[in-house]
């Protein structure tokens, strides 16, 4: 295996791992933020099984690496 490079799975192709990234996806219901903070515990149906996001995102990362390792190795 060549040096710095990874595999995903054993007879998979090898990646760089600098260029590895995490993507991240986030959707937000805005209807979950008025709720009370005990919604649902008792028992009573307060809508948390109905998901209707408004908003989403993906943001991507180099998750291997933290802003002062990265400032290090340059």
């Amino acid at each position: 295996m060549t040096k710095g490079a990874r595999r995903a799975f054993v007879d998979g192709p090898e990646y760089d791992v600098d260029t590895e990234t995490m993507l991240v996806p986030y959707s937000l219901d805005p209807r979950w933020h008025e709720l009370n903070h005990a919604a649902g515990l008792s028992g009573d149906d307060a809508g948390l099984d109905k998901f209707e996001p408004s908003t989403s995102t993906c943001s991507a990362a180099n998750w291997l690496l933290c802003p002062r390792q990265r400032a290090r190795s340059n």
